[in-house]
């Protein structure tokens, strides 16, 4: 934060985020383990479904003195207005 932004300028910020939690343990991603120096070998990917995953988008938001509800997202979100 901006130097000389002290505790006064923080009681007046929100910060918010949302998250999603798959309920199942196939979520669309790859993930791929492997040591360092190791190429993306086959053997080290593991391939998953790609279709949607049953899951929760939550947002809330938490403030100096304060917090909001956890609110449950439905629906798809996107970048579309």
């Amino acid at each position: 934060m901006k130097e000389g932004c002290g505790r006064q300028k923080l009681d007046e910020v929100v910060f918010t985020d949302e998250s999603r939690i798959c309920l199942q343990h196939r979520d669309g991603r790859i993930r791929v383990w492997r040591h360092r120096g190791e190429r993306m070998l086959n053997s080290c990917v593991m391939h998953r479904h790609t279709g949607p995953a049953p899951g929760i988008m939550v947002w809330g938001g938490i403030g100096y003195h304060s917090r909001t509800s956890l609110v449950c997202i439905v629906g798809t979100v996107n970048s579309q207005p």
